[in-house]
């Protein structure tokens, strides 16, 4: 997952023990949002096509229940989600059934801080009556 400009910038901050711009200091997000995209993202956050309507609504995964383990590795270091991203079933197509190509990670449930996207292994249409999966090991969050 390629990081947003906003959390490059602050990783390198705290590298290198700097004066950050507000808060001033490094705050990880409480929560992380992912959705889905039908477009390839920018790290500036820019061309992100999320859903809507149809009962779509990013999830949360929380970092006090852990919900990606300890990076491994190195160079780069990453680390994947152990678990099923699971979404609420669709009650009419997303993105007018184009596939959903990207998830797209925020600091809350609408707007937020963009914190970063990854491409999505296998590609989904989102019909009415489908529920949108991303397998666990599929959102690979890596520091390149």
């Amino acid at each position: 997952m390629p990081f947003s400009d906003a959390i490059q910038r602050s990783i390198v901050d705290h590298f290198l023990s700097t004066v950050m711009t507000a808060p001033g200091t490094w705050t990880p997000p409480t929560a992380i949002w992912v959705g889905l995209s039908s477009t390839t993202p920018t790290s500036s956050g820019t061309n992100v096509t999320e859903p809507t309507g149809g009962a779509y609504a990013r999830i949360q995964l929380t970092n006090a229940g852990n919900p990606f383990p300890a990076a491994t590795g190195a160079d780069p270091a990453e680390s994947d989600n152990p678990n099923d991203a699971v979404f609420a079933p669709a009650t009419l197509d997303w993105a007018s059934g184009a596939n959903l190509t990207h998830a797209v990670f925020y600091s809350a449930a609408t707007a937020g801080t963009f914190l970063g996207f990854a491409p999505i292994t296998t590609p989904q249409a989102v019909l009415s009556g489908n529920q949108a999966r991303i397998p666990a090991g599929d959102l690979n969050i890596r520091c390149q």
